[in-house]
């Protein structure tokens, strides 16, 4: 039996390496030309864009929830900033489909996102009727076309708890969102 040779693998490898460097050397360059919200001399602006995640836990079944979101943010320090965000997800469980409008707000610190929010469903056989919850995020800059505009993906977690059964048990949902970042300087 004839032995595979190692060069081709290595050859793969070393592509794939060089590849991921020359992603990650991008990457930073953007991150250079993109400081987060309270950067470029901004002192408060906007987000808007789509998310897309998967919800689960005992009390919120398995959904797909597509959502949209609005954001404000306002420097307090750099790096540090507050947001208010309201928005709405669909939730598509079993067929079924129920929408949770919900308000949130938080820190930012960096790239980093952390607040908790209050939501109202409709439709209470697929969405929590009333719910609380946390987000936590990390904002990755992709495009910086301009000064004081920023196009970036935002990992998050936001856990939810069902306030309208007194429930405890938490649903979990993981997403991403899709956001465009508008600055505004003060003056």
């Amino acid at each position: 039996m004839r032995r595979p040779s190692t060069i081709p693998a290595a050859i793969l490898g070393t592509a794939i390496l060089l590849g991921a460097l020359d992603v990650y050397a991008g990457a930073l360059k953007v991150i250079a030309d993109a400081p987060p919200p309270g950067g470029w001399g901004t002192t408060r602006g906007l987000t808007i864009g789509p998310s897309v995640a998967w919800v689960g836990g005992k009390e919120m079944g398995n959904a797909f929830a597509p959502g949209l979101d609005l954001t404000y943010f306002h420097k307090i320090n750099t790096p540090l900033f507050v947001w208010i965000s309201p928005g709405a997800r669909l939730w598509i469980v079993d067929g079924e489909t129920g929408v949770i409008p919900y308000v949130e707000a938080g820190l930012g610190f960096l790239f980093f996102n952390a607040g908790v929010g209050y939501g109202m469903g409709f439709d209470p056989k697929t969405v929590p009727a009333h719910s609380v919850h946390g987000f936590f995020g990390v904002a990755i800059p992709i495009w910086t076309p301009k000064k004081g505009r920023l196009f970036y993906v935002e990992p998050y977690y936001r856990p939810t708890w069902n306030i309208s059964t007194g429930d405890d048990t938490a649903g979990h949902e993981l997403g991403m969102m899709i956001k465009w970042l508008f600055g505004f300087r003060a003056g």
